[in-house]
């Protein structure tokens, strides 16, 4: 599916911080992805698109159709799986490009970072 900015409500930028995690990570790391987030919603708000950030734990709160980028492995894959929550996921044509190289580790994979390159160029 391709994400078409225009023809949604809201967009939600999702927190997941230590409390519902169960690897724990540094407050540092934590931190610096709080600002990652924060940054991505000063860029919407600077294009006029309605944004939010909520906690992980809000997202059941969401009534409508929602539409997420695929986490692909980790805690917030599990925990979308796990609550059973409604989500369409919208992929990007490079990352599902790349996923078939994907299968024996990064040093195998980097082989392939130029074919990737010249494909999406």
């Amino acid at each position: 599916m391709t994400l078409k900015i225009k023809n949604l409500k809201k967009i939600f930028l999702i927190s997941n911080k230590n409390e519902n995690r169960t690897i724990k990570l540094s407050e540092k790391l934590i931190k610096f992805k709080s600002q990652l987030i924060e940054d991505q919603k000063k860029r919407l708000e600077e294009k006029s698109i309605n944004s939010e950030i909520i906690d992980l734990s809000e997202i059941q709160s969401i009534n409508e159709t929602s539409y997420g980028l695929y986490p692909t492995v980790g805690e917030n894959l599990d925990f979308i799986n796990s609550n059973n929550l409604k989500i369409e996921f919208l992929y990007r044509k490079l990352d599902q490009f790349s996923w078939q190289y994907c299968n024996k580790g990064f040093f195998n994979f980097k082989n392939y970072i130029p074919k990737i390159i010249t494909t999406f160029n």
